[in-house]
């Protein structure tokens, strides 16, 4: 769930609506400078169903410790290993396993920036499991795809020029990467993740880093652009609740119920 805070209200994001967002945002890469995405149907079913597991909390939100709607980047750890497990399943399941690859290889890189702490073991076990489990997951989408797994790999992935399709791979990834990150910004109420790094405009370059920020209107602004129109509208749905501190779970789930859906109108820009 996104918590995103305007004129003394929350609206409420899910992780589905966001990812749809995102995916919307993938169908429009491509120009001059940038390559489209490839297999494209493919990974745009990645795309779209990359935190496929996350309804498991949106359709019953809790609340964190200071009683607001919690937001995903608050979400336990514990928590978060198991829906990326989950959205790995899903994302196979629908898209087969080239889609399944990309979204388990998003799962092990944000599972990269979990630092339990030294004297919670139990917490460093669960993340090194999961961690494994996904490498291994990842081997057996490999097979099925005709790619290789006795060559090195980091976290998942071959270094740039090994093959052409070890490249196209992490091309997919990265644009992935990308279109998450930039659904978020756009999601949130200001630009929560200013940069995205190693972004390659077609398979094989050499990578670029994309800068995203707020425009005077309220839009995200993108350098450099890699869409197929200066422009892009678009819009993600919402529920809006009272910007107040939560009792418990069920306070807030009862606000979510009786709220009307509301759609906030969103522009991407060049």
């Amino acid at each position: 769930m996104i918590r995103r805070r305007t004129d003394g209200s929350f609206f409420l994001i899910t992780q589905n609506a966001h990812a749809a967002l995102a995916a919307e945002l993938a169908g429009h890469i491509g120009n001059a400078e940038f390559a489209a995405l490839a297999p494209r149907d493919t990974v745009l079913s990645a795309v779209k169903l990359h935190d496929a597991g996350w309804p498991v909390h949106d359709d019953a939100p809790t609340i964190n410790a200071a009683g607001l709607p919690t937001d995903v980047f608050e979400m336990p750890a514990a928590a978060a290993l198991s829906i990326w497990s989950r959205s790995t399943q899903l994302a196979a399941a629908a898209g087969g396993p080239y889609a399944g690859t990309l979204v388990s290889l998003h799962g092990l890189a944000l599972s990269l920036l979990i630092k339990p702490a030294a004297t919670d073991t139990a917490a460093t076990f669960a993340l090194i499991k999961f961690q494994h489990r996904q490498i291994e997951t990842q081997e057996e989408f490999r097979r099925e795809l005709g790619l290789r797994t006795d060559q090195p790999l980091r976290h998942g992935l071959a270094e740039p020029g090994r093959s052409a399709e070890e490249d196209l791979l992490l091309f997919n990834f990265r644009l992935l990467q990308l279109c998450d990150q930039l659904s978020l910004n756009l999601c949130y109420e200001y630009v929560r993740l200013p940069v995205s790094e190693g972004i390659m405009p077609r398979p094989g370059e050499e990578p670029v880093t994309v800068l995203m920020s707020r425009d005077a209107s309220g839009g995200v602004e993108v350098d450099p652009w890699p869409f197929d129109a200066a422009l892009i509208e678009l819009s993600v749905p919402a529920r809006r609740v009272p910007a107040r501190i939560y009792r418990d779970d069920e306070e807030l789930r009862g606000e979510m119920a009786k709220a009307a859906d509301h759609q906030i109108q969103l522009r991407l820009r060049a």
